[in-house]
């Protein structure tokens, strides 16, 4: 019988925390209706997180383990989760227990209470670097502009989200998966709930600025033509330049108002011209690489070994 709950922990280099996290997991749930199972998702680690799992999993079956063949990153290791995860309700976290599991009950009497198909943890203040906080208010006002449905509304890895909201993300043919706009792609009855940000115990996070930003980019490029757009209303308004341009100059030389074609002008709008068909060029192929990659049917993942995941449980 599948369990009620499903805990997704993807796992990079994190041998110094499984231990307490999957023991502070298991007292969280004793004191919770219903049954559980954690999978722990290990990101081709370099250090002896495997080991911990297996260990884990031989001292509870309710702890599970994927291991994947090489680094997909945490989203990709997060849509593998999602897809061998059975509760009717799915956590998402962290490994490095920046999220409590003790506050996994709010979550839980969040999405119990409300008819919201999914609840991101709201973190009151967050234990980041300046320029991770930075970087992740980039990536809310993204999916603010991209999801209508998400405004005034913050994601985070921290969250739990119905069955029948999971089962339509997976089915997402992805190479590059994004799970917090994968799921909005899903349902706009999302909800946030209060929670607080913990100090990190163990390692650093891989989530610097530009990282952060290639993840807006990514929300935007997957989920939107927004950038198409921007690059045809430029287009159209450099045109509308150019020929008001072409008029003047011509009205000029037909005057006398000019002796001799200006070097300056001509290199000026050239380089203006050349700048603007080369920042689209760009655009245009951000898209034709997802479509490329789309097309020879890149895995988001790819599974070395499993512990405790069943034989009918297969992709």
């Amino acid at each position: 019988m599948p369990p009620k709950y499903s805990v997704v922990v993807p796992v990079y280099n994190a041998q110094s925390t499984l231990n307490v996290l999957s023991k502070r997991l298991e007292l969280v749930f004793k004191k919770i209706k219903g049954s559980m199972e954690v999978v722990f998702v290990d990101d081709s680690s370099q250090d002896s997180s495997w080991l911990k799992i297996k260990e884990i999993h031989s001292r509870d079956a309710r702890f599970k383990g994927i291991r994947l063949m090489k680094n997909f990153g945490q989203q990709g290791a997060v849509f593998c989760g999602l897809k061998y995860a059975q509760g009717d309700f799915i956590i998402t976290m962290d490994d490095d227990l920046q999220h409590y599991p003790e506050d996994i009950p709010k979550l839980i009497k969040a999405i119990s209470e409300s008819e919201t198909d999914i609840v991101f943890a709201d973190f009151n203040k967050k234990k980041h670097s300046m320029v991770q906080n930075v970087g992740r208010r980039i990536l809310n006002y993204t999916n603010s502009i991209v999801f209508s449905g998400a405004n005034n509304i913050r994601t985070s890895s921290f969250r739990i989200i119905k069955r029948s909201v999971v089962n339509q993300a997976v089915k997402r043919k992805t190479c590059n998966p994004t799970i917090g706009p994968l799921l909005l792609t899903v349902t706009s009855n999302v909800a946030n709930v209060k929670i607080d940000h913990h100090d990190r115990r163990g390692g650093r996070s891989g989530y610097g600025f530009f990282r952060l930003t290639k993840l807006a980019l990514d929300v935007i490029v997957n989920n939107s033509a927004l950038p198409l757009r921007i690059a045809s209303i430029m287009g159209f308004i450099a045109s509308v330049l150019a020929f008001c341009l072409g008029v003047y100059f011509i009205i000029r030389h037909f005057t006398g108002s000019v002796s001799l074609p200006g070097w300056t002008s001509i290199v000026v709008i050239n380089l203006f011209f050349s700048g603007l068909t080369l920042f689209f060029m760009g655009i245009i192929g951000e898209y034709l690489v997802r479509i490329t990659h789309q097309v020879k049917d890149y895995p988001a993942y790819i599974i070395r070994e499993k512990r405790g995941i069943s034989a009918s449980q297969n992709d």
